[in-house]
């Protein structure tokens, strides 16, 4: 049959030619029961000719019908020969119009479904990529319900709009709201050093990227979800450094997660939003087994020439320092004259404040470090 329907669960399931729309919200429903008698009585006058193969009903008019988006997801193989891989993109139809998108991942046609509209998955990459397919259909089909609340017209440029990250009218977005907080940082010096605003800099252009790899510019603040959270931390561990060749490390990547963690608590105290995503994320972390260098490697360190590179040189010079003084990198910088002092017996003493816990700190100059 060209349309069958049934309930289950109060959850409706309306296949139109090929087409399933799943539809859960119970206002919604009633509407498509109203739309879909309406169909079966224009169905019931048509003649078994004019049904003709059953293919009457197209994918327009079940976008029409529903009111819902129609995804299709399909490679672009007009400027590909050959064996070449072809740009995955997606497209929304709805409104009568149609938006499309390179979703930033090349597939080779041999290993594309056109019917099913996913990869062939035969590597775990492949199973996460029809993965993510999934989510951006579930995804486009909540900007949809959300576009309705908020009394907007339902086309494909609103949809992908939005999608792509563009703010709804009076809504805060991530970045923005990133952007906010390290403003206000950097205005209190005294409480965030230079380090911790750049680590939150850094966040912030991690966030970017992730979102360019989903083919976004940025999301509403307060559709920011637990799955959102998900998705950055893998993009944190599988993406590769373009320099080191390489993804980040478990504990490095939390670092970043902690930072956006701040960042949404920080929302929640100012009634940005009403729930941090990070609740009952608990962050995995990996103990390291830290080396220490003996005297003797020290000693090598001290007499080895560098090849008589100045810039080397002075990066060995400032690490003895830390080794001889215990100061931190950050502190062994901030050091200037006035911080050495001279005690009643003659003793050389640096006196300075941590540069990460603002706490004061003495230590004896011992001679090699002179």
């Amino acid at each position: 049959d060209a349309l069958a329907r049934f309930h289950c669960d109060k959850k409706i399931y309306t296949r139109m030619s090929r087409e399933i729309i799943y539809v859960q919200d119970e206002e919604r429903i009633c509407r498509l029961e109203k739309k879909i008698d309406e169909l079966i009585e224009r169905v019931k006058k048509l003649s078994l000719d004019d049904r003709g193969g059953g293919d009457w009903l197209t994918q327009e008019d079940a976008v029409n019908l529903t009111g819902l988006a129609r995804i299709k997801f399909f490679l672009n193989t007009r400027n590909v020969e050959g064996e070449e891989k072809a740009p995955l993109c997606m497209r929304i139809i709805a409104g009568r119009k149609k938006a499309e998108l390179f979703l930033n991942q090349l597939i080779e046609p041999k290993s594309w479904d056109e019917r099913k509209e996913r990869v062939i998955a035969k590597t775990l990459a492949e199973a996460h990529l029809n993965h993510q397919l999934v989510d951006i259909e579930n995804r486009i089909h909540k900007i949809c319900q959300e576009l309705e609340e908020e009394g907007i017209v339902l086309n494909a440029k609103n949809i992908m709009d939005v999608y792509r990250g563009k703010k709804l009218p009076g809504k805060m977005t991530l970045l923005k709201f990133v952007d906010q907080f390290i403003a206000e940082i950097e205005a209190k010096p005294n409480e965030y050093k230079a380090p911790t605003i750049a680590h939150y800099h850094t966040t912030r252009m991690h966030l970017v990227n992730y979102f360019k790899s989903h083919g976004k510019e940025d999301m509403v603040l307060d559709k920011f979800r637990r799955a959102d959270v998900d998705g950055f931390e893998h993009y944190l561990l599988t993406s590769i450094h373009p320099i080191l060749n390489k993804a980040m490390s478990r504990n490095s990547a939390n670092r970043y997660l902690k930072h956006l963690k701040t960042m949404l608590k920080n929302a929640i105290r100012k009634e940005v939003i009403k729930r941090n995503p990070f609740s009952g994320i608990k962050l995995k972390t990996v103990a390291t087994n830290k080396v220490f260098l003996d005297a003797d490697e020290i000693r090598a360190l001290v007499s080895h020439p560098l090849g008589d590179n100045e810039s080397l040189k002075r990066a060995r010079d400032i690490f003895l320092f830390s080794v001889y003084t215990g100061l931190r990198h950050s502190d062994v910088l901030s050091l200037k004259s006035e911080n050495i002092r001279k005690d009643e017996s003659g003793r050389l003493w640096i006196v300075t404040e941590q540069v990460k816990t603002n706490d004061p700190i003495q230590v004896p100059m011992l001679e090699p470090a002179r």
